[in-house]
């Protein structure tokens, strides 16, 4: 079971003093930190940095302290990367709060149980960039953690799946070779069966080239009905919805015009997709704008109704 545990202080000395612990800590050499993308992250920029006007009230945060533990065995067991871990919680956590936050963490590995000390500067930037100060209370140190466990499990099971389903494959391939093995064992020598295992080859290899010919006629039509300002996601994988993490907002037109289609989403600077039908376009729309915002039913419906009068020409 992972352990988390929060905290905070309100001393910028000990603040500062925190820092240098979980970067340098004497029994462990010249440990460093790392943070949201270098592997040896600028302390001294860091500490630097929690001296703000946003929190320089007295009984204000100067840093949040976040301890994330598991036990050596189960450290093992569940093959922990500390570094990948804590990278994609927090870019999640991100995604999910719309917060930005400034980081910095440190693996102290010499020990019975292998842990991380996370340091998270009390003020994050919004979708705008703009500062604020972040006010974490009971619920939401609550929900933090809930957020890492919840992570951690989600990761675990993922990797026991994803080791199932190798497993699986592996004995398959292992079963396919000693069937064909075992054929051509019993056929070898005996004319009949050899006569009847190679009409079976024919007949598979008929079979298999229709699928590749199906295959390569479906990409065609593909290549030819499909436009858009990039090929940021796969079009198939955009009509799956929930089965992928971000499903696409899709329009659906009574109308062929690539011109027209293509130079009002341009202009609104959206990401998208188009794919020609039988009689009309479906628009596939990823559903964030330039400024990472989330599209909101009513922006679906101003596009929906400004393409349509485009179209008709009004």
């Amino acid at each position: 079971m992972l352990f988390v545990k929060i905290g905070y202080t309100k001393n910028l000395t000990a603040a500062r003093k925190s820092t240098k612990y979980i970067a340098f800590r004497s029994r462990e050499g010249d440990l460093g930190a790392f943070d949201r993308e270098k592997e040896h992250a600028d302390v001294k920029e860091f500490n630097k940095g929690l001296k703000d006007r946003i929190t320089s009230h007295a009984d204000s945060p100067k840093v949040y302290k976040v301890v994330i533990s598991l036990s050596g065995d189960e450290y093992k067991k569940a093959g922990m990367n500390y570094r990948e871990f804590i990278r994609d919680t927090l870019r999640n956590y991100e995604v999910y709060s719309g917060r930005k936050l400034n980081w910095i963490a440190s693996e102290h590995m010499n020990c019975g149980h292998p842990h991380v000390h996370l340091l998270i500067k009390p003020t994050y930037q919004d979708r705008h960039g703009l500062s604020y100060k972040l006010n974490l209370n009971k619920y939401e140190f609550t929900q933090f953690k809930n957020f890492f466990m919840h992570s951690y499990e989600t990761s675990i099971n993922f990797k026991s799946q994803y080791n199932k389903f190798i497993e699986k494959e592996k004995l398959e391939i292992k079963t396919r070779r000693l069937a064909k093995s075992a054929v051509r064992i019993m056929v070898r020598g005996n004319s009949a069966l050899f006569v009847l295992y190679g009409i079976y080859s024919l007949v598979k290899l008929k079979m298999d080239g229709d699928k590749l010919r199906k295959y390569r006629a479906y990409s065609r039509w593909v290549r030819k009905h499909t436009y858009g300002s990039s090929k940021y996601m796969d079009f198939r994988k955009m009509l799956i919805g929930n089965e992928v993490r971000y499903s696409a907002v899709n329009v659906d037109l009574d109308y062929k015009d690539r011109k027209t289609i293509s130079e009002y989403l341009n202009s609104k600077g959206l990401k998208w997709q188009a794919a020609e039908k039988d009689i009309g376009t479906r628009v596939m729309v990823y559903p964030f704008d330039k400024n990472k915002n989330m599209l909101n039913p009513e922006q679906v419906k101003e596009i929906s109704n400004t393409l349509t009068r485009r179209l008709r020409g009004r």
